[in-house]
């Protein structure tokens, strides 16, 4: 299978995930620019909106940000790291796939948990 595919898998699902991030910012926050800092950037975005709603939060959601930020953040460090030093055929797609499912099931858990009311 070529790299390119490989590549528009892995961009398609992190633009859902954000986007899918982005919602859940704009139903719990009601604030149109945080929502636009989630989905523009969210190593700055999400812990911002984490911080600002921490009276109403579930520990859940914290570890479910990390973990979502934290995986993506190391397939992009995975896949840059590899198309400087690597052939595009020795770049660890399976890895990187499968960081991309644990992201989103971090993800899942950040935006399926229920808010403290």
């Amino acid at each position: 299978m070529s790299p390119g595919l490989h590549l528009a898998i892995f961009l398609a699902a992190v633009g859902a995930m954000q986007a899918l991030v982005a919602l859940w910012s704009h139903r719990v926050s009601g604030s149109t620019p945080t929502t636009l800092l989630i989905a523009l950037l969210p190593p700055v975005g999400l812990p911002y909106l984490l911080w600002t709603l921490r009276k109403r939060l579930l520990d859940n959601h914290v570890a479910g940000a990390i973990t979502y930020l934290a995986l993506v953040g190391a397939c992009f460090s995975f896949y840059f790291y590899y198309r400087i030093w690597m052939p595009d055929d020795d770049q660890p797609w399976k890895l990187i796939h499968t960081m991309v499912i644990f992201g989103f099931l971090g993800q899942a858990n950040l935006v399926g948990t229920r808010l403290k009311d």
